[in-house]
């Protein structure tokens, strides 16, 4: 019996060595070689792994380290990075990350980077969280093999006068240090099919400048925090907004952009034709980036983005917008509403995030003086966070008198108080809808149908979902919860 187990249990060592390696390549390569003791069959099968990952914070004390600072680590682990690049025979490297607390030789991590270029690496990974940023090896600037580069932190960025990379396709430049304004420029510029870009930057980034002109790029996200990684830099903060950040996007062949950015004052947005997607979560001057993304498809504001509009610029037509997404948007939120109901000729799906805090100052909800021409497209509809609110019960009846096509409304009521909620839900089931295939989904608690439904209104229980005798459906808690298809629960 206890044979019959062996062989069972060893089944995994009569794989191929292709797929035991492919196995190991998911793990650590600290846990990958400590396999190597389990018999002789596995004792060299590490040495043939694509994927090399070294993470010192598998060696050294946790409870030793305070934040970011130098920490101790486990002296063996240069050794063991070292005596495992001697050893490796694969030929080609899929993926070498390398993350470091504490560096104790420079030269040597010099070696290792080149030891990687050397064996037609394809991804590289350096995260470096350390006081003293280094700066890479120049034979890194000229891998021809290399597809993935991911440098974050702790990374001083001066590329050599001569850069190129080949097949570069993704690049992640996480809260670097530069050498100067045209660092990062020169390294675009020395990769031809560049497609996706990540910028994070903080405010210790001393560019004022960030020009991302790069004429193959597909898609752009950038960060631009105000607190970086250490402590109060509000006086820093005051200075650096006296000077003002600029940035700059030129990217004819973009098709998505995700923009987090409240600390620029200026923005230069041009060629951006082929844009699809944009999520905007950004200040200052927002005008200037929504008129260069007039070909969107699909966007997504910020509340913080809406709140810097300025009322006395005019939205741009969007004709090519099919799907708004607006978080709360302050005290014009509704008045904006409206003009993007009027910019958007061809929209067809609209999500309203935070309804509870757009703010009522009296003039919240002006309707179009005629109906705008996408209420002849507008098929879905979703308001989360509703709590009643007269301006947006106004909102939602206008909507659903003139949508002539809408198929869905979603209603999210879970978050509001109570009798706000409950009174408004009576009015939304009476308000008449032009479009005859309209199903309004609402979502509620469970407090609400416990404490708030009158008896006369009855709840059916049938399955996970709960019926009304008078025209709606109901998920408690988690799903939608309104239908007006339904009108008698169904037998089971």
């Amino acid at each position: 019996m206890d044979s019959g187990i062996g062989r069972s249990m060893d089944r995994i060592s009569n794989l191929p060595d292709s797929i035991l390696c492919h196995i190991l390549s998911f793990l650590p390569t600290k846990y990958a070689v400590g396999t190597s003791i389990l018999s002789a069959r596995w004792r060299y099968l590490w040495a043939s792994l694509p994927n090399l990952d070294f993470d010192d914070t598998l060696y050294f004390d946790r409870s030793k380290a305070r934040g970011y600072t130098r920490i101790d680590v486990d002296p063996t682990f240069m050794n063991f990075v070292d005596r495992v690049l001697l050893l490796s025979d694969a030929p080609c490297l899929q993926s070498f990350r390398f993350v470091r607390y504490a560096v104790d030789d420079f030269s040597l991590v010099d070696t290792w980077i080149c030891a990687a270029v050397k064996r037609n690496v394809q991804k590289l990974e350096l995260r470096y969280v350390i006081d003293v940023p280094v700066k890479l090896p120049s034979i890194l600037f000229t891998c021809k093999t290399l597809v993935v580069l991911i440098l974050e932190r702790g990374i001083f960025l001066e590329p050599p006068p001569s850069v190129w990379l080949p097949s570069l396709k993704i690049l992640h430049l996480e809260t670097l240090e530069y050498g100067n304004e045209e660092s990062a420029r020169k390294l675009y510029a020395g990769c031809p099919i560049l497609e996706e870009l990540f910028i994070e930057r903080y405010l210790f980034d001393t560019r004022r400048v960030i020009d991302v002109s790069v004429p193959t790029l597909k898609r752009l996200k950038i960060e631009f925090t105000h607190d970086g990684e250490s402590s109060d830099h509000s006086d820093d903060e005051h200075a650096n907004q006296e000077v003002g950040y600029t940035l700059v996007i030129n990217c004819p062949k973009l098709k998505h952009l995700d923009l987090e950015d409240y600390v620029s004052t200026d923005f230069c947005v041009e060629n951006l034709s082929s844009l699809s997607s944009a999520r905007l979560y950004a200040g200052g001057c927002i005008y200037k980036i929504l008129i260069g993304i007039t070909s969107v498809k699909f966007l997504e504001l910020s509340d913080s983005a809406l709140f810097f509009f300025s009322t006395d610029c005019a939205l741009p037509t969007f004709p090519n917008l099919t799907r708004l997404e607006l978080d709360a948007i302050g005290d014009t939120g509704w008045n904006l509403l409206t003009e993007f109901l009027e910019c958007s000729p061809n929209l067809e799906v609209l999500i309203l995030r935070k309804a509870q805090s757009f703010r009522d100052t009296g003039k919240c909800w002006a309707p179009p003086r005629r109906p705008p021409n996408c209420l002849l497209h507008l098929k879905e509809i979703e308001m989360r966070k509703f709590n009643g609110k007269e301006h947006q019960l106004e909102a939602i009846e206008y909507l659903l008198q003139n949508a002539k096509v809408l198929k869905k409304m979603t209603i999210d009521c879970r978050s509001s108080n109570m009798k706000e909620e409950f009174g408004g839900f009576k009015r939304l089931v009476a308000f008449p809808k032009s479009s005859r295939n309209c199903q309004l989904d609402l979502r509620f608690s469970a407090m609400l149908m416990n404490a708030n439904l009158p008896v006369s209104h009855k709840i059916y229980h049938l399955g996970s979902k709960f019926y009304g005798d008078f025209g709606w459906n109901l998920e408690i808690g988690g799903g939608f919860c309104f239908s007006n298809a339904l009108t008698q629960p169904r037998s089971s």
